[in-house]
């Protein structure tokens, strides 16, 4: 009897452990997006394409977005100029910190989405402060967390953007840039701006369930 049991426990921890081992070994799609907070195609792209894109994959998906501003030396002070003015370089940097202090994927992705849905380019720095908060109260995020960033943490953020954005290759002249596994390709960008779920489906070697119900309804 006892030699029984002692079978039939083996046999359910190896169940376990090859379940484990099937879920944790999911392969996950690197997306790369650097992205300015005010561009209308960034927007577009974000709102219509990567969100929708992530709630159907979900954690399959390894999203990285970078925001793309240019740093100024002011004696010890770092300065930042953005294309589409003050205002987008404030939206950069409440982006950056949200990421920063986002402790999933998930509350990341519903910030942002949040964030940069309400998209226009007249509204004043006053009002992006109102919306950088409701986002943060109605998404799990702590306001405070993200202001004590913008104070302390950000420019070392925006830093290493800055650093990353200069080590794409070929170089970035545009945005919004979208980079698969670290890989910059001219022909599956288009298509993810397209097209951004059934793009990340095909570059998938292992189809996530989502895919799968996809390309059946393709």
């Amino acid at each position: 009897m006892f030699r029984v049991i002692e079978i039939n426990m083996f046999s359910k921890l190896f169940l376990i452990c090859a379940f484990a081992l099937a879920v944790t070994s999911q392969e996950r799609l690197k997306v790369t997006l650097f992205y300015e907070g005010l561009c209308p195609y960034c927007h577009d792209f974000i709102i219509q394409q990567l969100y929708p894109g992530f709630k159907k994959l979900g954690n399959a998906l390894d999203v990285d977005l970078v925001s793309v501003q240019h740093p100024k030396n002011n004696g010890s002070k770092i300065e930042w100029t953005c294309q589409h003015g003050p205002i987008e370089c404030y939206i950069n940097k409440v982006s950056a910190c949200a990421i920063h202090v986002s402790d999933t994927q998930s509350k990341m992705m519903e910030y942002i989405n949040c964030f940069l849905s309400d998209f226009d380019d007249d509204k004043s720095k006053e009002y992006e402060e109102e919306l950088a908060k409701n986002c943060s109260a109605g998404n799990g995020l702590s306001w405070d967390n993200i202001n004590s960033c913008l104070d302390k943490d950000v420019d070392n953020i925006l830093l290493a953007y800055e650093q990353r954005k200069t080590k794409v290759q070929p170089p970035l002249e545009y945005v919004p840039a979208i980079l698969f596994n670290d890989k910059h390709d001219i022909d599956i960008e288009f298509a993810a701006r397209d097209d951004f779920l059934a793009t990340a489906c095909r570059l998938f070697k292992t189809k996530p369930k989502a895919c799968l119900k996809t390309f059946l309804k393709n």
